[in-house]
């Protein structure tokens, strides 16, 4: 009998990678989302699909769930994958199957991974590079504007990727961002502005459950979406042990255990690396590190069971990843036909989502895409519905 293995979020652009891993290592994947229509529910390798009540919306509804299904299909092991649901497993720790195991930190340690400005402070304090950055909130413009320049950015604590990232260029905006965001009672930092022009990296790393570092993967972010800024669309993996190391020793002052990536950004005026965030989740660019020799997964479960611990420390650097979703924008934005070349994966370029090998989740990610489109505009219309009518709700509204 396999042994089996429960996947959270179906929808994270990290689940086919770690499901397929954990698949093709002879586990049984049960994999859990909210709603049918993901790409993971459709791969070859998700051995039982389960809809599950939302995390973040009903986390209460959530962990019963999720503690009740974990009994009674005899799961031995939980991944979870985005941020809402490690937060709620983290905050009902207690509530799950005794008998099933995790590799996650303590709850008050991800946190400070999970939010920027805990991050940044625990960073300044031990002299990581990272940029100028102002923690007060509520500060006269002029007063950032001298110490951080003309442009600068307000970066919320709590975002991913572009998002949660206002770049500011007059005292306007300044104030106008800032009342919003104190009104809101939304943790932010001031950061100076990194000009273009420098490299971008993101490390991860895997944590055991004594928070020993065991193994780590970097990579290049060779293109973004969007192409300022944002989420890896193009990578390839690259040596420089020097930033594995610095990210290795943020982490110990967390006390980290488990996985997570530390984002870098290159200081075109010194050169300097400097630190952006830390993800402390599986990344979008998993698949890079299990198929360039640092399989995730495996080695999570290998610590969970306790057996083979020898975790390799050297990797492949001639395989490239694609996320297609963000090369087909960025094509359709700037038809740059370099975004064309990596979308098939042929050779040594691999894709999250476009596999010969595993054809339906493909075909998943378009049902994805569309469930998402549709049901993002009829949310829109909703709101624009109650808005218009001062707030009064009718039930045509959510037909």
């Amino acid at each position: 009998m396999k042994t089996k293995v429960f996947v959270t979020d179906g929808i994270a652009p990290s689940s086919p990678s770690v499901i397929e891993s954990l698949a093709s290592h002879g586990y049984e994947v049960h994999c859990g989302e909210e709603f049918y229509w993901n790409a993971s529910f459709f791969s070859r390798y998700t051995n039982k699909a389960v809809i599950y009540p939302s995390p973040e919306k009903k986390p209460d509804d959530f962990i019963s769930f999720l503690s009740d299904y974990l009994e009674k299909h005899n799961i031995e092991y939980l991944i979870p994958l985005r941020c809402s649901s490690i937060e709620t497993i983290l905050l009902n720790k207690e509530r799950l199957p005794r008998s099933v195991k995790y590799l996650l930190p303590d709850y008050q340690n991800w946190l400070k991974a999970e939010f920027k400005h805990q991050t940044l402070s625990i960073a300044a304090d031990i002299n990581f590079p990272m940029p100028k950055t102002i923690f007060k909130m509520n500060i006269d413009y002029k007063m950032v504007k001298e110490q951080l320049g003309e442009t600068f950015i307000v970066k919320v604590s709590r975002s991913s990727g572009a998002r949660g990232i206002i770049t500011i260029k007059s005292e306007d905006e300044f104030n106008r961002i800032q009342t919003k965001l104190l009104s809101d009672s939304t943790p932010f930092v001031y950061q100076e502005w990194i000009p273009a022009g420098g490299r971008s990296f993101n490390a991860s790393y895997l944590f055991d459950q004594n928070g020993i570092p065991v193994t780590g993967f970097l990579m290049e972010k060779i293109r973004q979406y969007p192409m300022k800024g944002g989420s890896t669309s193009f990578a390839k993996g690259i040596k420089n042990e020097k930033l594995l190391s610095r990210g290795r020793e943020l982490l110990k002052k967390l006390d980290w255990k488990g996985v997570a990536e530390i984002e870098y950004i290159q200081d075109p005026r010194d050169g300097e690396y400097k630190l952006m965030e830390i993800n402390p989740r599986f990344w979008n660019p998993t698949l890079l590190a299990i198929k360039s020799g640092i399989d995730y997964p495996k080695h999570i479960m290998d610590i969970l069971e306790e057996g083979n611990l020898i975790f390799p420390e050297d990797y492949r650097t001639d395989i490239s990843f694609s996320f297609f979703p963000y090369e087909l924008l960025n094509f359709v934005n700037s038809f740059d036909f370099r975004a064309l070349r990596p979308l098939f994966p042929f050779g040594k370029n691999i894709d999250v989502f476009f596999k010969l090998h595993d054809l339906p989740l493909f075909f998943g990610f378009i049902a994805q895409s569309l469930f998402l489109l549709i049901n993002k505009r009829k949310e829109f219309v909703n709101r624009e519905y109650l808005n218009s009518n001062s707030g009064k709700k009718d039930d045509k509204a959510y037909k």
